[in-house]
């Protein structure tokens, strides 16, 4: 499982949806023109306590002097949770302007997205409710309004190894 590629399709898709920039969050730059979002992966592998499914097979060889090797795999349902913020500042009604925002994307990710994360072999765990993260910048206040999402996909790691299929041995008697 690559996490970055597996993050850029799901922000990718999402910023499909919702035709507004959306940013990682805590990093330099200039911010976007409201409203915008951002997000942040907080837990961005969890395997919890799961041993997860154990399996082996006969695989080809990457030795052509034989014909398998042994392969072992394991694969795990790990978990992330993904914290987005929705923006807005400066405007007549900023705060609902913000809920709405977040609200959109909720929407993706309880129904509209299902398809795209389903895509990806992603799917939803659990949605927190919204949470109002609002601060006060110099003497305006941004309206920021906030969920988490976690979800869950798979991961499968595989180990190799080389089999003796013949073994050559020379015995010398004293």
């Amino acid at each position: 499982m690559n996490l970055r590629e597996l993050r850029n399709q799901i922000i990718h898709k999402l910023y499909q949806y919702m035709e507004l920039p959306i940013v990682p969050q805590d990093q330099p730059g200039k911010k976007p023109p409201y409203p915008y979002m951002t997000y942040k992966f907080i837990v961005p592998y969890n395997q919890f306590n799961h041993q997860g499914n154990y399996s082996q097979k006969l695989a080809p060889s990457n030795d052509e002097r034989f014909e398998y090797d042994f392969e072992e795999i394991l694969e795990l349902q790990p978990q992330m949770t993904i914290s987005l913020n929705a923006y807005c500042r400066e405007e007549p009604d900023s705060q609902m302007i913000a809920y709405e925002t977040a609200k959109k994307a909720m929407d993706w990710f309880k129904h509209v997205g299902y398809q795209d994360l389903l895509d990806l072999n992603v799917v939803v765990v659990s949605i927190d409710a919204f949470g109002d993260r609002t601060i006060l910048v110099v003497d305006d206040y941004e309206a920021r309004i906030g969920f988490d999402v976690v979800l869950r996909t798979t991961d499968t790691i595989k180990r190799r190894i080389e089999t003796i299929e013949k073994w050559d041995i020379e015995i010398t008697i004293k």
